[in-house]
Order: structure tokens, then sequence, then C-alpha cells
């Protein structure tokens, strides 16, 4: 696959979510078949307080997150992301990298004063992109925040609820 043939952008509510569910089934499912994992996918109030953002190849979604705009305790005008993923056979290709560099690059998340996230991978990926760890939450996942120029002492220092 061409670097030059990928694309990303927000996902329409109508469109078919189950590949973009099925890139996380590997390390999510908890046990789960898969179509009850793909159930607690639709089902999810979490899932459906986001948006969802793709970096795809042709019509094919090759990696995706979620973003949210409100909810969990983010404060105004800041942004979080989550559920971070790559189709199996595209990992360890920079893809989720280029999909977070894109995002980063949009007007919504050059005006957040801060984006926050939840590391449950080695927190140095995220370090790359700016972020910086502010804390552990649930089990060892570690909150992460990449604050913007205009921001404040007291983004750095926000809880964040786990997303």
């Amino acid at each position: 696959m061409g670097a030059d043939a990928l694309t990303s952008r927000f996902v329409a509510e109508h469109e078919n979510m189950e590949p973009i569910y099925m890139m996380g089934f590997d390390v999510w499912h908890g046990g789960a078949a898969r179509d009850a994992y793909l159930r607690g996918c639709r089902s999810s109030p979490k899932y459906s307080q986001g948006r969802w953002f793709v970096l795809q190849s042709g019509s094919e979604p090759c990696s995706s997150m979620i973003v949210y705009q409100q909810g969990f305790a983010l404060p105004p005008g800041c942004l979080g992301i989550g559920s971070i993923a790559t189709q199996p056979i595209h990992r360890k290709q920079g893809l989720a990298t280029r999909m977070i560099d894109e995002f980063l690059q949009r007007p919504m998340s050059r005006a957040a004063p801060a984006i926050y996230l939840h590391s449950d991978i080695d927190v140095r990926f995220y370090q790359r992109h700016g972020f910086e760890a502010v804390g552990t939450t649930r089990g060892p996942s570690t909150a992460m925040v990449r604050l913007a120029a205009h921001s404040t002492s007291q983004h750095r220092q926000q809880c964040i609820d786990y997303f």
C-alpha cells in the first residue's frame, strides 16, 4: 500500500462500523465471541458519545480512533481520543502514527487547549506526538495530555474520566 494513497476522515453515522470495531477485536474482545463483541460495540454508550476518525486506503479503513468533544469530565473546548487501533495486517507500518499526526493538524485539534487520552501501551508512542503522562488511571492505563500553546496549567492537572 502506497503512503500517498492514504486519506483520513471522520466516519459518517450511517456507515458500516464493523471493520472499524474489528480492528481491536484481537486485543479488546475479553473472551467474547466475534458476534458478541460486535453487539457490545454497537450498543456501547461510550462509542455513541464520540466520532470515529479513520485512515483509509481507498475505501478500506486501516487505522481508527474515536474522538470525544464532551463528556468524561473533559474541560470545555478540549478533546479526548481513544480506542486507537490498526487492522492486524497493517500493523507496524506507521499507520496509527500517520492517522494521529493528520488528526492533530485538523482545525478542531489545533483549536483545542488540550487533547487527552488513556494509554494502554508504552507511553513513548504518544510522547512522540507531544503527549505527556499526567498520572495513572484505570489498571495499567496512563492518563496523558497534549497541551496547546494557548492552554493553561489547569489543563495539565485536570482529572478526566477513563474513556
